[in-house]
């Protein structure tokens, strides 16, 4: 029993989410609309991503399942179009975000499968439907009237396309300055399952 139980307490649990990568170029993009403005802090161009399932917290033998679950998972390159703003209210503060246009309407496939590999390791893959987008910034404090002027400069604006060629296992640790993001396991589309 002692040994078990020392055993369960030396098992390593990280906050995991799958999601797809943006390119470098149009990242940059999103990071230049920065407008400056006081209790908004933007995302920096390597923390954005389209969260595809948030996990939370997951112990070694499940991460380690769902490596092997997401090598399975097949699917060929798709464009995605990253197209105007928009923001929620969430706990009191504001989330602002870039829509993700699905021109081919390939994305919510894609979930589907990533959903099942993820329920093949044994876990809750979320919301059964995606609601694609991009953070790109969060107050803790504010309301949807303190952006209303950037959300009407940028409502239809196309900052560009981006080829989903694969999906990335990205594990969380949470900071005083926001997240930071480690590469998990990557399964790229170009590769046939393992």
């Amino acid at each position: 029993m002692q040994i078990r139980f020392a055993v369960l307490c030396c098992s390593m649990v990280k906050r995991l989410f799958v999601a797809l990568d943006l390119p470098e170029n149009l990242a940059g993009r999103l990071v230049e609309l920065d407008p400056g403005m006081e209790g908004l802090r933007w995302t920096p161009a390597e923390r954005l991503h389209v969260t595809l399932c948030f996990l939370g917290d997951v112990d070694e033998q499940a991460h380690a399942k769902l490596v092997e679950s997401l090598a399975e998972v097949a699917c060929g390159p798709f464009a995605l179009r990253v197209k105007g703003c928009g923001c929620f209210a969430k706990h009191g503060g504001l989330v602002l975000w870039a829509g993700v246009d699905d021109p081919a309407e390939a994305l919510p496939l894609l979930h589907r499968r990533v959903a099942r590999a993820v329920k093949a390791a044994g876990l809750d893959p979320g919301p059964s439907r995606i609601q694609p987008h991009l953070t790109i910034a969060r107050a803790r404090h504010g309301k949807p009237a303190m952006v209303r002027e950037f959300l009407d400069a940028h409502a239809g604006e196309e900052f560009g396309e981006f080829t989903v060629s694969g999906v990335t296992l990205y594990s969380s640790v949470l900071r005083s300055d926001g997240p930071d993001y480690h590469k998990e396991y990557r399964r790229s589309f170009s590769a046939p399952p393992a």
